[in-house]
C-alpha cells in the first residue's frame, strides 16, 4: 500500500510539472483560463512534491506496534522501547516485557527490575530480575517470565524500580519509528564480558543510576511458588526486512 501511494506521488509530480511547464512556457495568450491553469498546475506540483518529500524522508517506515500493547505509554533506552506488565495464565503469574526496536539494526538489551523485598520472585531466594536478550532490527516482541507472588500482595499494586542498558554492536542504522518512550534509568555494563541472554539472578547491590519507579498491578489467585527449571520465553512478533 505504501509503495503504491509513493508511486502515485511520483507520477503526480511529473504530471503536474508537465502541466505547469506547458501552462507557463508553451500555452498561447489566447488559451482559456490561462492564469488559472498556471496557478493551479503550480500549486498542485508543489503539493505533490511536498507529499513525496514527506513520504520518503519523514514518514515512519514501520508502525508503532508497541503503542497498541502499552496504550502509547512506554519507556526507552537508547532506541529500544519497552514496558513491563504482569499477566496471569491459570494459577501462574508472569512478568511480560513488551519491546520494540526503533532502528534498523540489531541490538542487545538488559532490563533490570527491582521489586520490593518478599513480593515477586523469578527464582527461589532471588529478588532482582535481570533480563538479557537480543532484538532484531525493527523487531517487536515480548519476554515472558513466570514469577511467584507473595499471598499478601496479590490483588495489590507494587512499586518496582526499572532501569535498562542497550547496545547496538553495528550502529543503530536508519530510524524506523519516530515515537520515543519515556526516559529510563540505567547501569554500567561491560558488553564484551557481561552479556549473555537469559533471566539472571544478580545481587540487589547492583547500582542503578536514576531508575524510574513503575506501578505494577499484581493478579489475584496465583501461586506463591516457583519451580527451578521454569524458563523465560522470548517471542518476536515482527522484524524489519531490509
Amino acid at each position: 500500500m505504501r509503495e503504491k501511494r509513493n508511486a502515485l506521488l511520483v507520477v503526480s509530480v511529473f504530471a503536474f510539472f508537465a502541466w505547469a511547464f506547458w501552462a507557463w512556457f508553451m500555452a498561447g495568450a489566447e488559451t482559456p483560463s490561462l492564469l488559472l491553469q498556471r496557478l493551479g498546475s503550480t500549486g498542485l506540483f508543489i503539493l505533490a512534491c511536498a507529499g513525496l518529500c514527506w513520504a520518503l524522508c519523514f514518514e515512519d517506515k514501520l508502525p508503532d506496534t508497541l503503542g497498541k500493547y502499552a496504550g502509547g505509554l512506554y519507556y526507552e533506552q537508547n532506541g529500544l522501547c519497552f514496558i513491563p506488565v504482569m499477566r496471569k495464565e491459570g494459577e501462574q503469574a508472569y512478568i511480560h516485557i513488551y519491546f520494540e526496536n526503533r532502528y534498523e539494526n540489531d541490538c542487545n538489551a538488559i532490563i533490570h527490575l527491582r521489586p520490593p523485598p518478599e513480593s515477586i520472585q523469578h527464582r527461589p531466594d532471588a529478588e532482582d530480575i535481570h533480563f538479557s536478550f537480543s532484538v532484531p532490527g525493527g523487531g517487536v516482541g515480548v519476554i515472558q517470565q513466570p514469577v511467584a507472588v507473595h499471598p499478601r500482595l496479590q490483588g495489590s499494586v507494587i512499586d518496582v524500580e526499572l532501569a535498562a542498558a542497550v547496545n547496538y554492536p553495528h550502529t543503530q542504522g536508519d530510524q524506523l519509528r519516530s515515537h520515543k518512550g519515556l526516559a529510563c534509568g540505567t547501569f554500567h555494563v561491560d558488553w564484551g564480558e557481561s552479556f549473555r541472554t537469559g533471566a539472571h539472578e544478580l545481587s540487589s547491590e547492583i547500582e542503578l543510576v536514576s531508575p524510574v519507579t513503575i506501578h505494577l498491578p499484581v493478579p489475584r489467585n496465583v501461586t506463591n511458588r516457583i519451580r527451578r527449571g521454569q524458563q523465560w520465553k522470548q517471542q518476536i512478533f515482527s522484524r524489519y526486512e531490509k
